[in-house]
This record gives structure tokens, sequence and C-alpha cells, in this order.
């Protein structure tokens, strides 16, 4: 075995080891964390057969193995970036009808409040 791939199986387990572990803890919430099992099981995939470290490396043609392994990283980070900015998105756009609800709920709060100030005065009178 050649040191890179043991440097590589190392680093990719280490990586896949704490995947779980954050998931066990509940650390990771379960929107999030299939995307990064996929890149855990994916760069251990990888790392188990360096065969195909070999196959990438002529597929996009490339020299370094250690190219290779950036580029699937680089790969990976778009990815969970582009997820993310989704989730993002999501969220601002929730939290905005969010605080239009309250704004309008306060304002029939406030509404009652002054409705139930006028009535008690017209009572007394």
């Amino acid at each position: 075995m050649e040191p890179k791939y043991l440097a590589i199986r190392l680093l990719s387990i280490m990586m896949f080891c704490m995947i779980i572990k954050l998931i066990y803890a509940s650390k990771l919430k379960t929107g999030a964390s299939w995307i990064w099992l996929v890149f855990g099981v994916g760069f251990l995939t990888l790392t188990l057969w360096p065969g195909l470290i070999d196959l990438s490396m002529e597929i996009v043609k490339i020299d370094s193995w250690i190219e290779i392994v950036f580029f699937f990283i680089l790969i990976s980070l778009l990815t969970i970036n582009m997820h993310f900015s989704m989730v993002i998105a999501s969220l601002a756009d929730r939290s905005k009808d969010l605080a239009q609800e309250v704004a309008f709920l306060n304002r029939e709060i406030e509404d009652i409040k002054k409705d139930k100030v006028l009535t008690c005065t017209d009572s007394y009178r």
C-alpha cells in the first residue's frame, strides 16, 4: 500500500467517524446529516478502493492524486454550500412570514385593549 493512500484512508475514516459522532450526539440535524453522510461514505469508498482514485484521475485528466482529492473536496463543499443556501433562503422567507404574523397579532391585541378601555370608561359615565 502506498503512503498516499494510507494518509487519505486515515483522513476519510476520521472524517466519517466524526460525522457519525456528530449525528449520534444530535449536533447535526436530520435535514443536514444526510448530505454529510453521503459525502462521508463517498470519500470512504474512494479510499477503500484506491483504484477509483486512479480511474478518476484518468477521467478528469489530472496527473496528481492530491489534485483529484482536492477536486472531490471542492465539489463536496460547493454542493454543501448550495444546500445550505437553499435552507437559509427558505428560513429567511419563513421568518419574514412569522414577523408579519406577529405584527398583525400585536395590532389585534392593541385594538382589543383599546376597545376594553373605551367600554370600561363608557359604562361609568
